[in-house]
């Protein structure tokens, strides 16, 4: 598992442009925002400097329209190796969807990590209902909304204390945004 760094060393993300990319591949309307420093959730950190490496991934969405037992693909080309780097660094992608309106009695959110590919790799996050509490019931009809996180921080082990080093800068921001619907 991968440690997640603590929110008390918040830091503001600097060069961060917010750009729209619609993309025109899809029949339906998946739409990516890069660099969400206005996230919903509040739990943006970054380092002090900006990473133009990580500044925006064009995605795609697959299906855009499901059925409540979807396996819902996305693919985007890594900016950056992620997995274990020297320093005791990992670095990985979160890929999370949750659904616009809790409904109860079905899978409303579910997440994925991309956490082993070479930069300029394409890589596919599968998001599958049935993995996870609730998932034999599928995903809620509705409307869900995603973000891919990158995340470059201190790679904990899987077991035991992970305490994170005096002036360890991490890096955990949202790098695109996405949609797809249930029916």
């Amino acid at each position: 598992m991968i440690g997640w760094a603590a929110g008390d060393d918040r830091m503001a993300i600097l060069g961060c442009v917010k750009s729209v990319f619609v993309v025109a591949a899809l029949v339906s309307s998946a739409i990516v925002v890069s660099c969400g420093s206005d996230d919903d959730d509040g739990d943006e950190q970054a380092a002090s400097s900006p990473d133009t490496t990580t500044a925006h991934l064009d995605l795609s969405v697959a299906p855009t329209t499901g059925q409540p037992t979807s396996v819902i693909r996305v693919r985007f080309e890594s900016q950056i190796r992620l997995g274990p780097t020297p320093g005791g660094r990992r670095r990985s992608y979160h890929v999370v969807a949750r659904l616009q309106r809790e409904t109860g009695g079905c899978v409303e959110e579910r997440d994925t990590f991309v956490d082993h590919a070479r930069s300029g790799q394409r890589v596919t996050a599968r998001i599958d209902p049935a993995r996870g509490k609730g998932g034999e019931l599928g995903w809620c009809r509705g409307r869900y909304r995603g973000k891919v996180r990158y995340y470059d921080g201190l790679a904990c082990p899987a077991t035991g204390r992970c305490d994170k080093p005096e002036g360890f800068m991490t890096i955990n921001r949202v790098v695109a945004r996405f949609q797809f619907r249930i029916e």
